[in-house]
């Protein structure tokens, strides 16, 4: 192999690296969003009243993510809004109830 060929075929393997990682990470994402996990130690029926922050914005068209804080545990939750509200990442919301694993929330303020 010449040196030319060399160098193109350094590139274009740093190309097909890039790319993969990039389609990893979109996976990933993806998988997170569609797979919520939540801490099944503790009861959901408690839930409702607690307040909790949104970690993945929630729109009326598409679920986010909301952390619970309670004592010692931390629950990230897949989130709708129930009232069609926006909310931001950082925002306050109350747990109005949930449904199949689904917090529906509404503004704590």
């Amino acid at each position: 192999m010449e040196v030319n060929e060399i160098v193109i075929f350094s590139i274009l393997v740093a190309i097909g690296i890039g790319i993969a990682i990039g389609v990893g990470i979109v996976i990933a994402i993806l998988v997170s969003r569609i797979n919520p996990t939540y801490n099944s130690l503790t009861d959901i029926r408690d839930y409702p009243g607690k307040i909790a922050e949104v970690t993945l914005s929630i729109t009326p068209d598409q679920p986010g993510s909301i952390l619970i804080r309670r004592e010692s545990t931390t629950i990230k939750m897949r989130a709708i809004s129930r009232d069609q509200q926006i909310f931001q990442v950082g925002d306050r919301v109350v747990i109005v109830e949930v449904h199949d694993g689904q917090a529906w929330v509404t503004s704590a303020e």
